[in-house]
């Protein structure tokens, strides 16, 4: 069990430092060089700045991130990120008050110089086409996927797990590897105006929108807003940009700023391409890829994927990789070797025979709904049991939300249920839902595990399902983590025995 953790470990770091620390030379630029790039009479260095002009800065990064390196640029939004960060021996701060005892760059807009700043090294790497993937549910598979299909074929780095705001934005287009022919980038939607502010900074070739739902709604207030904020990320596109979006979902063209669009789907065939004949068995799901154009034909294979709402995570990463030059053939032989990983659809058998399906990283009402068609068609022996959290980040769609999943759940060949938080459980004891399952309501998720425990028998289904801040992941970190962490070792070993190295390249 120790082999196993420090195995995981060391491998996990090594691939993170792997892509974390690369290294550009010839990028790193002095305080000079960077205040003369601005160009702007609102921002000013000051004495100490100016007096430290000649140091070289490595990475420009915020005060909260993660990945701080010494001599680097922050920029810090109150004293106490001030404080820190001259603590781990930054060179400059970047910031709308000045602390007249250290170098800083003082400007009205501190978070406008970091668009700046980041687009310029951006700018750098004109050789390398970008990839940009943003909606509401899926854009982590989806961006994951487009991943090894484009490794297939091109050297690819691209934002790890679901790594998708500002900051790791700004400091993924600082670490773009000199020979790297294709940048993929995840981007969240749950900004108000972000999208412009990364499409700026990307200036993507290309952009894939996910299923768009209403996460963040309280947020934006409306499905409408949250789609017209999503679309921002195709302001800066490049002249030729091509835009992959789901056909059967989405209809709000006239939002993409007259780029191309490449179509998508499941259900018609007037899109570019399109997937039929889907199929699930014991090693998850196949179906053919038809590109309208050609009305060539091919066969797709994704191992231990059970959810069919992969299915246009696929083909939408199919589509990405040929768009941007990836044969169809090599498409196909990348998406084979996508595996899930962490708690994201991971199927695994617990050593006493339970079949565990972890899908709790997040939750909205589509995707809760899917994962429980998705675990009707799984063959079991046993029971189906069922342990679902609160949706967050619903607003005004609260009660509704999670009315409609107490719904969902009294029509699913789930026979017991039992349900974390007060949102789900106002949301039962308003349903007839008691008089056909077995339901159990807890506040937390500490008393449930040991319930759920002793229950589960050989032969049993248990899906986990729901927002990340229940922490579902407790119950498998109590009582599977051996069983878990062997399928993610697995998981490991089949994406190195492919492409060592292939995090980034």
């Amino acid at each position: 069990m120790k082999a196993i953790k420090n195995y995981i470990r060391k491998f996990s770091l090594g691939c993170v430092n792997a892509v974390r620390h690369v290294r550009n030379p010839e990028k790193y630029k002095s305080i000079d060089f960077l205040y003369s790039l601005l160009d702007d009479k609102t921002v000013k260095l000051n004495d100490k700045a100016i007096n430290n002009r000649k140091i070289i800065i490595p990475f420009i990064c915020f005060g909260n991130a993660v990945y701080i390196f010494k001599n680097s640029a922050a920029y810090v939004t109150n004293e106490k990120e001030a404080k820190s960060m001259i603590k781990r021996g930054v060179a400059l701060l970047i910031t709308d008050k000045d602390y007249e005892d250290y170098p800083c760059m003082v400007c009205d807009n501190p978070l406008d110089v970091i668009y700046r700043l980041s687009r310029y090294y951006k700018d750098l790497s004109t050789d390398t086409r970008t990839v940009a993937v943003t909606g509401s549910i899926g854009k982590t598979t989806t961006k994951d996927m487009i991943g090894v299909v484009c490794k297939t074929f091109y050297k690819t780095y691209y934002s790890l797990r679901s790594e998708n705001c500002l900051d790791i934005i700004a400091y993924n287009v600082q670490h773009i590897p000199k020979s790297a022919e294709v940048f993929l980038q995840e981007v969240t939607e749950n900004v108000p105006d972000g999208g412009k502010h990364y499409s700026y900074i990307l200036t993507p070739d290309l952009v894939v929108i996910t299923s768009i739902d209403q996460a963040h709604f309280e947020i934006f207030g409306s499905y409408e807003k949250i789609v017209e904020n999503t679309c921002t990320i195709t302001q800066n596109m490049a002249p030729d940009g091509k835009v992959v979006v789901n056909v059967d979902e989405f209809d709000r063209f006239d939002l993409l700023n007259g780029r191309k669009v490449i179509t998508v789907s499941t259900k018609t065939k007037d899109a570019d391409y399109y997937a039929e004949n889907i199929k699930m068995d014991e090693r998850g799901l196949t179906f053919d890829v038809i590109i309208s154009k050609s009305k060539d034909q091919y066969r797709v294979r994704l191992y231990d994927v059970f959810a069919t709402h992969n299915v246009i995570c696929a083909i939408s990463a199919f589509a990405a990789g040929v768009e941007i030059g990836v044969p169809p053939t090599k498409a196909v032989e990348g998406l084979a070797r996508y595996r899930t990983t962490g708690v994201r659809q991971n199927v695994f058998t617990s050593k006493d025979g339970v079949l565990v399906y972890a899908d709790c990283f997040n939750a909205v009402t589509k995707s809760v709904k899917s994962a429980v068609n998705t675990c009707d068609l799984i063959p079991v022996k046993g029971r189906r049991i069922v342990i679902i959290g609160d949706i967050e980040e619903a607003g005004e769609l609260t009660e509704s939300s999670h009315k409609e999943v107490i719904e969902c759940l009294a029509q699913s060949k789930f026979d017991t249920i039992f349900t974390v938080g007060s949102k789900m459980k106002k949301a039962v004891d308003s349903s007839n839902i008691s008089q056909t399952k077995q339901v159990d309501s807890f506040d937390n998720v500490g008393i449930l595990m040991d319930k759920v425990h002793s229950m589960a028998k050989t032969g049993d289904l248990v899906l986990l399902k729901g927002s990340h801040v229940i922490n579902l992941e407790k119950c498998i970190e109590k009582y599977w983590p051996k069983e878990y962490k062997e399928r993610c070792l697995s998981i490991n070993r089949e994406n190195h025995r492919h492409t060592w190295k292939s995090m980034f390249y």
